[in-house]
């Protein structure tokens, strides 16, 4: 198994299966990375878009995406598992993963609702 894990190395599908033999986590996708778009008039800088390199670093940069939510070791090994197997001249951008919903634990003047998002106990 490490012999074709290191063959594989510097390959999406290389990261994938090291991902899984490692931690026993699923990455959903390995996407190229597409930075924020500017539209004239409305974006504002910090706001909802960002400076960012130019087209050529596009090319080579990647989103990584699992379909849980991680705890802050599996974060760690997971990033470095990825820079340790990706090829030299690429850059891991970042680690997606779902945002757990909002726990409301308490009452909220008109936004909880008894049953829905609210319970008495």
């Amino acid at each position: 198994m490490l012999v074709s894990l290191y063959r594989e190395k510097g390959t999406s599908q290389g990261i994938r299966d090291a991902i899984r033999f490692f931690l026993g986590i699923e990455a959903d996708s390995i996407d190229s990375f597409h930075g924020t778009t500017l539209i004239l008039g409305e974006s504002e800088l910090g706001v909802d878009w960002e400076l960012g390199p130019d087209e050529r670093f596009d090319l080579y940069a990647f989103d990584v995406t699992v379909g849980r939510a991680l705890s802050d070791t599996e974060r760690r090994r997971i990033r470095f598992l990825v820079e340790y197997l990706k090829p030299a001249h690429t850059h891991f951008i970042d680690l997606i993963e779902p945002v757990p919903p909002e726990v409301i634990d308490h009452l909220e003047l008109g936004l909880s609702e008894l049953g829905v998002n609210w319970r008495l106990h």
